[in-house]
């Protein structure tokens, strides 16, 4: 993606829009010193982010061992600590960042006991590592990874559980609520980290409807015969 489509997606997107993972900080990129780099930054509106992009045009930047370099339209961008390499800052890379902001006050509006609403589900993700295929360190791993990237994509947490240490079996289980717009998004990420922990699936379970037990439900006699 170039300077000029980075700025054109960002236009278009929500100003209030508030990214966990978004970037800013535009300098030149240590891997080619005449394209454009952006450092990582966390909640970061889009207007911020649209603001770094746009004072990078036109603007001149010294590369890492020397030389000057001015950005374009047409210059690629990275995401990059200043004088490290990084990633490509693609279409895909911003159309999950984007994905997974919010604008503020949208979750804050709901009450615990009120209706989700039809565009938010309820979904049961788990791990495991039972047939002892990942060592310790790689479990440990791909167990932090999979919270991290629900916590990108979701909206609420319910619960996050893990075997007993004592247990046999190893597992990991979080409950979360996430839009329907966001879950192919978050769906992509968790398929990436499965074949990054050579996993052969992640279980994803979707609530499809919840009851409420209350103290004076009426109690039903079990047939004992």
């Amino acid at each position: 993606m170039n300077l000029g489509e980075l700025i054109a997606t960002l236009e278009a997107a929500d100003p209030n829009l508030v990214v966990p993972n978004g970037f800013n900080s535009p300098h030149s990129y240590r891997g080619y010193y005449n394209e454009l780099a952006f450092e990582p930054a966390s909640n970061i509106t889009v207007a911020a982010m649209l603001d770094s992009a746009r004072s990078a045009l036109g603007t001149e930047y010294e590369g890492y061992k020397g030389g000057n370099y001015t950005m374009t339209e047409y210059t690629d961008c990275w995401l990059a600590l200043w004088g490290c390499l990084g990633e490509t800052l693609g279409p895909t890379l911003l159309r999950l960042m984007l994905a997974a902001g919010t604008v503020p006050g949208e979750t804050a509006a709901l009450t615990e006991g009120e209706p989700l609403g039809p565009e938010m589900i309820t979904v049961y993700a788990s791990i495991g590592n039972s047939d002892d295929k990942l060592t310790q360190t790689r479990w440990s791993g791909l167990a932090q990874r999979f919270v991290n990237e629900i916590n990108q994509f979701a909206s609420r947490i319910h619960g996050v559980w893990y075997s007993a240490p004592d247990s046999r079996y190893q597992n990991a289980c979080v409950c979360f609520e996430i839009t329907g717009a966001r879950a192919p998004y978050l769906r992509e990420y968790l398929a990436a980290a499965c074949k990054d922990f050579d996993q052969d699936s992640i279980a994803w379970a979707v609530v499809q409807g919840t009851e409420f037990i209350t103290p004076d439900a009426t109690p039903v006699e079990a047939d004992l015969a």
